[in-house]
């Protein structure tokens, strides 16, 4: 602004530059004239889009007490559970979002210009360019959210991993394994493989764990399963209400498929779900050998080697080996 009083100054000195000093002073008239009808012409649209803005805040708004009454259980809308409301917090934040840009867009200063114009194709270019794999993994964890098929806190098993989820989010899926690995899994990819939820059916976040051994058939079937339910029953880790399972999977060549299922405890709010399984592995099946131990039963899936002189079987006065119980008569 100095300068600009000081060349008009010095320009009207001067019979022959005072035209320029009288030219520059209209033209910077003029500018500040247009610059200024420029800003009381955008003013309304600006009003317009203020007003939009302040209707979006009062909408999410709104909609943020509903879906939190939603999700504390004392409201209930049919469709939506309280574990999807955060999920459709965001989903309907970005649609609201994106119809207010929609609806202000014409009501910026300069929305018609060329500007404005190549910014928007620019930007379409780069969502249609980049979106594709976004949105698969964004559509998967929608699918997965609204199908309830796992949720933070349940214990899982996909493919070869297995753990407690930390977080299901839009694009990605976190779980913690035993070793304390955080595995992060697209969502394209959980939906695509097969889970296998462990805690899903609890709602305290006890699991369901099974253990498989192969006997000989000359063990007694009964003796079998009272040693598993036994070593089931002096776990520490198992929840002692829930009666222990013992099922025959198959009749092999050789042996017997048995398999024991344990419902294990609650798990604590804050406890990693991957470091209880594997101890309670660990534990039971310290516990089987034990019991086979002290009962003098081996654990071994025996192979035709040799026709034996005598048939293996077991006869009918040992049934009931220790530490399985007849039935009572009557």
């Amino acid at each position: 602004t100095a300068t600009y009083v000081l060349l008009r100054w010095a320009f009207s000195l001067f019979p022959w530059t005072r035209v320029w000093g009288e030219s520059l002073g209209d033209w910077s008239i003029r500018i500040v004239s247009q610059i200024a009808y420029s800003i009381i012409s955008a003013l309304p649209g600006l009003l317009v889009v203020l007003i939009i803005f302040v209707m979006t805040f009062v909408i999410l708004k709104i909609l943020k007490v509903v879906l939190n009454q939603v999700a504390a259980g004392r409201l209930y809308i049919p469709g939506l559970h309280p574990e999807t409301v955060g999920a459709t917090r965001k989903l309907i934040a970005v649609i609201v979002w994106l119809f207010a840009l929609s609806a202000a867009y014409p009501f910026l200063p300069g929305a018609n210009s060329l500007a404005f114009k190549g910014i928007s194709v620019f930007f379409g270019l780069m969502l249609t360019l980049g979106s594709a794999g976004v949105m698969n993994h964004a559509m998967s964890g929608l699918v997965l959210i609204y199908s309830r098929a796992l949720r933070k806190g349940d214990v899982i098993r996909i493919a070869e991993n297995e753990g407690r989820v930390t977080e299901v989010g839009m694009l990605a899926t976190k779980i913690v394994t035993r070793e304390n690995y955080v595995i992060t899994l697209p969502n394209a990819v959980v939906v695509s493989g097969k889970i296998t939820n462990l805690s899903v059916e609890h709602p305290d976040g006890s699991v369901n764990l099974t253990f498989n051994v192969t006997i000989g058939y000359d063990a007694p079937w009964r003796q079998v399963h009272s040693m598993l339910e036994l070593a089931a029953r002096r776990a520490k880790c198992v929840d002692q209400s829930v009666s222990p399972r013992v099922r025959q999977l198959a009749l092999m060549d050789w042996y017997t498929s048995y398999e024991l299922q344990v419902r294990l405890l609650p798990l604590a709010p804050n406890s990693q779900g991957d470091g209880m399984l594997a101890g309670a592995r660990t534990e039971i099946h310290g516990l089987i050998q034990d019991v086979f131990n002290e009962f003098n039963v081996q654990i071994m899936s025996p192979n035709f080697v040799l026709q034996p002189d005598e048939p293996v079987m077991v006869p009918k006065e040992k049934w009931f080996t220790a530490p399985a119980q007849p039935p009572s008569e009557g």
